[in-house]
């Protein structure tokens, strides 16, 4: 299906390494140069109905939602309006996974053939 089968225009994932995941710089000029409505992020929750989460998840789950949050004040970063004419930009929704019986109160199936995984990532598991 891809983006296009899911009525999105366009869907950019940004390669953002470990050590920056702290910082919610990364991500925010993206929101403003390509104004999303929709953002998807990680969880950032500790513990999690299978466990406690992954390291990874919480430590880009935060810095992304203050991105969000932050790509619509113009007084945080205001050098991206300045020097990179970035103007704010205001996410309509920023989408987290939750789990049923976790908080999760809307919910949408994805199977590998929704997303149309290239065949190196799908495994016979993952079919239907």
């Amino acid at each position: 299906m891809g983006c296009g089968g899911m009525l999105v225009r366009r869907g950019i994932v940004t390669a953002v390494p470990d050590s920056a995941l702290t910082s919610r710089q990364p991500g925010l000029p993206e929101i403003r140069r390509f104004k999303p409505d929709v953002v998807p992020g990680t969880g950032y929750e500790t513990e999690t109905p299978y466990g406690f989460d992954q390291a990874d998840h919480r430590t880009a789950g935060l810095p992304t939602l203050d991105a969000v949050r932050d790509a619509g004040n113009r007084w945080v970063f205001p050098e991206l309006i300045d020097d990179a004419d970035l103007e704010p930009h205001s996410v309509r929704w920023l989408i987290v996974p939750r789990l049923l019986g976790f908080g999760a109160t809307h919910g949408v199936l994805f199977r590998a053939h929704d997303l149309q995984a290239p065949s190196e990532f799908v495994t016979e598991a993952m079919q239907d």
